[in-house]
């Protein structure tokens, strides 16, 4: 479905996909009706609790992805369903009525562009009588009416759905940037904007689904582009922070230098500069000597704690044998007795 099947194909029986699943299904258990009826006898119980069980795993996931893909049924497909499946299979068919353009579509129109047949490429009116989708025929109440993507012959429930598949008709269009289109909610565009064009359900399932596939790739994309810069930033903060550091060690260094070689002040006028140099070295020494001060106490007192921890280990140990040579001289005292 994703691929563009389409989702109202008959066989030559007339049985669609939905009514080919219920089949297969009731075949697999020859026909027994547990799917509606409440068994009331414990000889049936375990077969009941076995066909529903089944049809849970897997008939009905696939018959309410049908279902909202565009997947068409009849209440009598559903008589022999429970009120629970009905409920089930009725809430997709509201998840297709309620489809409409995502709101990312549009850029995925932009970057995809034209999408679309010109009239004299479409199937010809007089082709088929029946739409080609689900062989329904055309009557008064069911007219003709052509995919503007594909150019299928079809009725107007199975091309129900719309789409931007002519970006180009859009004013100022331009595929290298984002077209001011009405945005509704989550939906670019109303149903009967001007822009948006009659499509089929096979064109229309084929289109959303690469439209969500490439929004996944622009999703994952832009959160690689986020990480890598971040990880940048991150290392040019490092760098500063690095080249600040060896900055406040070359200063450092030239002032013990400079203490060392005994420079007399006449040589050198001290300057408001150099006078910041010197406060901030003598405050990087004092915060260095401070911050050895500190390692060197802890050190002290994890040797200390060690310590008291032996001698707590050697007291339990004299603790322990004294404990037993009281307890043997109180069995030997039993004995005597």
């Amino acid at each position: 479905l994703d691929k563009g099947a389409y989702p109202n194909w008959k066989d030559a029986s007339r049985r669609s996909a939905f009514d080919m699943v219920l089949i297969s299904h009731s075949a697999r258990f020859n026909g027994q009706k547990a799917l509606k009826l409440q068994t009331s006898n414990s000889q049936g119980l375990k077969s009941t609790l076995d066909e529903v069980s089944s049809f849970v795993q897997d008939a009905l996931p696939v018959l309410m992805e049908l279902v909202k893909k565009g997947g068409k049924y009849t209440e009598e497909s559903l008589a022999t369903l429970r009120p629970s499946f009905r409920e089930a299979i009725d809430s997709a068919r509201l998840h297709w009525i309620n489809q409409t353009q995502p709101a990312y579509f549009l850029e995925f129109a932009l970057a995809k562009g034209e999408e679309s047949l010109s009239s004299s490429d479409w199937i010809a009116d007089n082709s088929s009588k029946f739409c080609l989708l689900c062989l329904e025929k055309f009557n008064y109440s069911s007219r003709r009416h052509h995919c503007r993507c594909c150019g299928t012959l079809c009725c107007d429930s199975c091309s129900s759905k719309r789409l931007i598949i002519r970006p180009t008709k859009i004013p100022n269009y331009s595929p290298k940037k984002s077209i001011n289109v009405p945005i509704n909610g989550d939906v670019a565009t109303p149903r009967n904007d001007k822009y948006e064009e009659r499509v089929c359900d096979g064109c229309f399932n084929k289109l959303i689904y690469e439209s969500w596939i490439r929004q996944q790739d622009v999703m994952k994309a832009k959160k690689d582009l986020d990480k890598q810069e971040a990880l940048d930033k991150l290392k040019y903060e490092n760098e500063i922070i690095n080249n600040n550091t060896n900055d406040s060690s070359n200063h450092a260094a030239k002032a013990l230098l400079m203490a060392d070689a005994n420079i007399p002040s006449s040589t050198t006028t001290p300057t408001n500069s150099n006078r910041r140099n010197t406060i901030t070295t003598s405050q990087t020494l004092t915060a260095t000597s401070e911050a050895m001060d500190a390692l060197q106490e802890r050190g002290v007192k994890l040797q200390n704690t060690v310590e008291k921890a032996e001698e707590l280990k050697d007291n339990a140990t004299l603790f322990n044998n004294a404990a037993k040579s009281l307890l043997q001289q109180q069995q030997k005292k039993a004995s005597v007795w």
